[in-house]
């Protein structure tokens, strides 16, 4: 039964305790998370069982848990009573071994002010049994949560105040959240989904954020990272593990290594870097800077300025609306634009740039061992100059023209050819 053990600390208000032992159920069952604590290569036949149950006072304005071994759930109730639900179970190779393992842990409750804390105690040495210990809390919707777990998941949903879940190698799942959300775990999965700003870390393991209303900032390693329908700027860093973010109703930060980067419907600038993996970029209503290497790249509906970076692969662009720099080697450049100035540079691989705009002021390009073309508007009145070696030179436009106020167009070429063409506007 449970014992009741108050207490008083100076200076503090009055804490209420409450230390359960167990009570048995002996016999093989089914269902729970046992955790080995025990040596390698030994056999559990028999175990042991007991739940637990606890009224949660509705003045309680705050829930800190801290478990191991066994799944943390906190749901939030539509009326009182609220309560919580603890089952502990114990293996070992006998039943007797079972019964007295189970007496070795508690669980102690306790109250301070408007701070419940639930704390579970198992023995710090016992190496010939295996423990699961599951907590079930259903609360107010107006209460703040601190988890702690190790071993095993934890879920949280409902809740309209601040969530801070952490678990060591145990899943993590929060949801229908109100105000910040902070969760942590490693070599497990990690979701969110309907919360307000969030800041989340995991190692090895997934992180999947949909509908935050606010700031995302995000990091994990070796796995996959995606934020969908993010409120507001975004930070995501990864390393060999792919990142896709989509919907992100501010600035995006977003950083790789070995996988893909993708990223959609960005509502501010972008920055994205990789290294050894494919950037994919569409819509984006701000300056993007884009840097990856042995990997295609693709940028497509840019409102705004596009500075490019790649290494030993191509670059494809279609339609930016502000001045591209771009810069690749031993891969193809495709660029088509309708802002006023274009610097884009290739080693060892073909350019293609088409300046839509009649505006054109600048256009510079650039490459060697392969054709460099450009497309212009027939209204431009461009004044070029165009060099080569190995190659010729053909031009829909008189070369040298030296007109004031013509679109100075550069091009320089190393054994290939170079054509400037008239398009239709």
């Amino acid at each position: 039964m449970p014992i009741m053990r108050p207490s008083f600390i100076s200076g503090v208000s009055r804490v209420s305790v409450f230390l359960f032992a167990p009570v048995i159920i002996a016999g093989l069952t089914t269902g729970c998370r046992f955790s080995s604590v025990g040596f390698a290569g030994t056999v559990f036949n028999s175990a042991a069982t007991q739940n637990q149950t606890g009224e949660f006072p509705a003045s309680v304005k705050k829930l800190v848990v801290e478990n191991q071994l066994g799944a943390v759930k906190i749901t939030v109730a539509d009326a009182e009573p609220f309560g919580w639900t603890w089952k502990l179970g114990a293996r070992a190779r006998s039943t007797d071994e079972a019964q007295a393992d189970l007496k070795l842990a508690a669980l102690r409750v306790e109250t301070n002010g408007d701070t419940l804390t639930a704390r579970l105690d198992l023995p710090d040495s016992r190496q010939d049994c295996q423990y699961s210990s599951d907590l079930e809390f259903r609360v107010p919707k107006s209460v703040a949560v601190q988890a702690r777990n190790h071993f095993a998941p934890v879920e949280i949903a409902g809740v309209d105040g601040p969530v801070d879940a952490r678990s060591e190698s145990g899943s993590v799942e929060v949801c229908d959240v109100r105000e910040k959300v902070t969760a942590e775990t490693s070599f497990s999965s990690l979701r969110i989904a309907d919360t307000g700003a969030a800041t989340l870390r995991n190692q090895s393991g997934e992180i999947v954020a949909e509908r935050v209303h606010g700031p995302l900032d995000a990091e994990t390693t070796f796995s996959r990272l995606s934020a969908t329908d993010i409120s507001g700027p975004l930070k995501a860093r990864d390393q060999s593990g792919c990142i896709d973010a989509t919907k992100i109703e501010g600035n995006a930060d977003l950083k790789t290594s070995f996988a893909s980067l993708s990223a959609r419907d960005i509502r501010g600038p972008l920055t994205a870097r990789n290294q050894s993996g494919s950037i994919d970029v569409e819509r984006v209503e701000g300056a993007v800077e884009l840097e990856t290497s042995f990997a295609g790249m693709e940028v497509n509906d840019i409102k705004g300025d596009a500075r490019l970076k790649n290494q030993s692969s191509g670059i494809r662009v279609r339609n930016v609306s502000g001045a591209v720099i771009a810069n690749t080697s031993f891969g193809s450049m495709d660029v088509d634009g309708s802002g006023d100035s274009f610097v884009c540079h290739n080693q060892s691989g073909s350019i293609t740039v088409h300046a839509t705009s009649p505006h054109l002021a600048r256009l510079e390009a650039g490459t060697s061992f392969s054709s460099l073309e450009v497309r212009l508007p027939s209204s431009v009145k461009p004044a070029i100059q165009a060099h080569t070696t190995f190659g010729d030179v053909a031009s829909d436009f008189p070369l040298a023209q030296m007109d004031a106020g013509a679109a100075q167009i550069a091009l320089e070429n190393q054994s290939g050819r170079i054509v400037i063409q008239k398009t239709a506007e």
